[in-house]
């Protein structure tokens, strides 16, 4: 399944079959019971610190799995995507960025990974144009290069039977910079591998 049919859909047996104990799902099924509308957001937490002025990711997509295994087990292979389509959150902004409102059946979910599809990072307050390292230093960074980042076992949340919540993705704006500067050596720039994003932890969930 791809981004676009993970986010548009939200199986309706997170609700019925997973929660009541009923069989049988299709993704063409929507959420039209027990569920919650959540607003889905990017809360840099901290921001990237002030020698950077530009500061930007795009996110295009968070996967999640019911933690309860009958609802699992109907969910089939795909996970449940959140996003409808990709949004660049601003890393040095404390207050967030608005990624996509869903409704989603309560109950406990577990985190799986975040797909991130552009990473910004400069100096000066303008988006760079490309990577660019004085000897040890970072100057600037502008990765087209996909991450799949996977998210720890902590990240786990209970949406409840009602009223809105947030769900933050939580991006550790000075565990990211740190990550992109020790990547400088000798002038040349190696962008961190998925793993070394999901070591750094730059990135986990949260419910408000």
């Amino acid at each position: 399944m791809d981004d676009r049919a993970l986010g548009v859909v939200v199986a309706s047996c997170l609700t019925v079959a997973g929660l009541l104990g009923g069989t049988g799902c299709t993704s063409g099924d929507i959420v039209s019971s027990g569920r919650n509308e959540m607003l889905v957001a990017a809360v840099p937490s901290p921001p990237v610190d002030s020698v950077y002025a530009h500061a930007r990711a795009r996110i295009s997509q968070l996967a999640l799995r019911p933690v309860n295994t009958t609802a699992d087990r109907a969910l089939g292979s795909a996970p449940v995507g959140l996003l409808h389509s990709p949004v660049t959150a601003d890393l040095k902004s404390s207050s967030g960025t608005t990624l996509d409102r869903v409704a989603l059946g309560r109950g406990e979910y577990s985190g799986l990974w975040v797909r991130i599809g552009r990473i910004e990072l400069n100096t000066d307050a303008s988006a760079p144009a490309g990577t660019d390292c004085s000897g040890d230093e970072l100057i600037s960074v502008a990765v087209e290069s996909p991450l799949e980042v996977e998210f720890g076992p902590a990240d786990r949340f209970t949406v409840p039977a009602s009223g809105e919540v947030v769900l933050e993705l939580r991006v550790d704006g000075a565990a990211l910079a740190a990550l992109l500067r020790s990547k400088c050596s000798g002038g040349s720039f190696t962008f961190p591998t998925d793993e070394e994003f999901e070591a750094a932890r730059v990135f986990s969930l949260k419910l408000e």
